[in-house]
């Protein structure tokens, strides 16, 4: 019996018949999940001749959804900076909302101008981020001699970075001829600060609490405001004392 020939299947054909099968596969799947709007596949697209992004966002349609573009330097190398966006209100262009350069030793957040909300208050243990705004702490205060009565207080800071910005504001209807004030901080001062620094003070007292002095506030090594020259109110009198000032924390 003659053997019959036998022709093999050709590689080429059965390559391009599976890479039809998966191409449909991938255009189906690519389909499903940019209809039902989950997410936006990356798009690379040029800016400039030298300069590309790397544009992401949360859905196929622009101008609807908040978008991360990542530029590339004007070389086209190594990222140089990620721009995150939003829509505006009529939904017809983008308004940059944050920017992060790279490429650098020195790295920063760039807010681009926008303001910035919702800030949490700092707690007493120096945990405030670089900028926060101004908050309200109740004082320990400590007097001298014998503890005046309705005594009232108003004491508000905010930190930026390293930095303590404060004002305080105590007052009683009766001093007691007190001798001293003592007026805890927010947020203790750095450990390698040089605690008798200058700061701004104002007493007032004598009769009605309208005879006005000026004593030197200083930080103390206990991390308190304290007063040198400080002026004995009359007893029976209002005392009224301000502090404004800042300093170094760790």
């Amino acid at each position: 019996m003659p053997f019959r020939e036998y022709t093999p299947i050709s590689i080429s054909a059965l390559n391009n018949n599976l890479d039809a099968n998966l191409n449909a596969v991938l255009i189906s799947v690519f389909a499903n999940v940019v209809s039902a709007n989950i997410m936006q596949t990356p798009i690379l697209e040029p800016k400039a001749s030298t300069n590309t992004y790397l544009e992401m966002r949360g859905g196929y349609w622009p101008y609807v959804h908040p978008r991360l573009r990542c530029y590339s330097n004007d070389n086209g190398g190594f990222p140089s900076r990620f721009v995150i966006a939003v829509p505006d209100s009529a939904k017809t262009s983008y308004l940059d909302v944050m920017q992060v350069d790279g490429n650098t030793d020195t790295p920063f957040i760039n807010f681009l101008s926008r303001r910035l909300a919702n800030v949490g208050a700092p707690t007493t243990a120096g945990d405030a981020i670089p900028y926060q705004a101004w908050a309200t702490w109740t004082a320990t205060l400590t007097w001298g001699g014998t503890q005046p009565t309705g005594v009232s207080q108003l004491c508000r800071y905010t930190q930026i970075g390293k930095t303590v910005f404060y004002v305080t504001y105590v007052a009683a209807t009766d001093s007691k001829a007190t001798t001293s004030l003592l007026i805890s901080l927010p947020v203790s001062r750095g450990s390698s600060f040089l605690y008798a620094i200058p700061l701004n003070g104002l007493e007032g007292a004598g009769n009605s609490g309208t005879t006005y002095s000026n004593p030197l506030a200083y930080l103390d090594s206990a991390s308190r405001v304290a007063f040198l020259a400080w002026v004995t109110p009359i007893n029976g009198q209002p005392v009224s004392v301000w502090s404004v000032g800042f300093y170094e924390v760790d």
